[in-house]
């Protein structure tokens, strides 16, 4: 799914009326017509649009949040990336943080844990149903299977709260 679908579209505007935020979603060329790295450069291109054109006023520029799923995570990372190191040439924009859900950092062929079907490091926010009532919950996976994760409360903005 493109950042134009719909289901983006609905998250995205719902994330920004939840959110005390800006929230800008964009699309990159495909492949197999737009080799990678082509997909990486699109996503810096957004970056430096936002830091040379766009006139946001009371919006700080120099607290932004970089976010994907899926390949969205792997291109999102590479973008933060590339503005950590483009960081002087960024005169308004600064990433100051970076949201990886569920990102796919594939290869050519699987890892050892890939092939043990393994999650390590990896932090979920889900919504949870109980009793009726919708509450949020951060899992972390340590390291070993899923089954095993530890279930932590957390505020709506995703810090996680004393057990």
């Amino acid at each position: 799914m493109g950042a134009d679908s719909r289901f983006y579209d609905i998250f995205c505007r719902s994330l920004a009326s939840e959110t005390p935020a800006v929230v800008v979603s964009v699309n990159y060329r495909l492949a197999p017509e737009h080799r990678c790295p082509s997909q990486y450069e699109d996503g810096f291109d957004a970056v430096k649009f936002l830091d040379a054109v766009i006139n946001l006023d009371g919006v700080d520029l120099g607290r932004c949040f970089l976010a994907g799923d899926s390949a969205g995570g792997n291109l999102a990372h590479h973008v933060a990336v590339r503005a950590a190191e483009s960081e002087a040439a960024l005169k308004r924009v600064k990433v100051t943080g970076l949201i990886s859900i569920q990102p796919f950092f594939g290869g050519e062929e699987r890892t050892e844990s890939d092939r043990a079907g393994m999650f390590t490091g990896s932090l979920l926010l889900l919504l949870k149903n109980k009793g009726g009532k919708k509450k949020k919950a951060a899992i972390l996976i340590a390291a070993g299977k899923e089954e095993e994760a530890e279930t932590v409360p957390c505020r709506r903005d995703g810090v996680v709260l004393k057990q």
